[in-house]
């Protein structure tokens, strides 16, 4: 699934001496993310073909703001995409729906007919 549901998820990273404990990192990350970070822990190259960000300098509050402008999802004939506060889901060629994550409704609302 593409709402919250399916796609937002509790991530837990530890390393003791390294990550602050206790820390809450509210914006939101995707799982390749977690490739490219351990590649950068590895010491490799940034590699263009990695479509993930590097978390440790947002983890470790050397860089600020957000990693990714925008994120996007498929599965088969679904699709989403999330930037801000925004979400908007594509099922198939015919529904769409605009959800306002921080209003109180979420998900629980099409936004679509105001926000065009």
């Amino acid at each position: 699934m593409l709402t919250d549901g399916g796609v937002r998820v509790p991530f837990v990273a530890a390393w003791p001496g390294t990550l602050p404990a206790g820390k809450t990192y509210d914006r939101p990350v995707i799982n390749l993310d977690v490739a490219a970070t351990a590649a950068a822990l590895a010491g490799l190259p940034q590699n263009p073909a990695l479509d993930g960000v590097n978390l440790m300098p947002f983890l470790l509050g050397q860089k600020t703001g957000a990693p990714h402008d925008a994120l996007f999802w498929r599965w088969r004939s679904q699709a989403a995409v999330r930037t801000d506060r925004w979400k908007l889901i594509l099922l198939g060629p015919e529904q769409r729906y605009l959800f306002d994550l921080e209003s109180a409704e979420g998900e629980g609302k099409n936004r679509l007919a105001e926000f065009p």
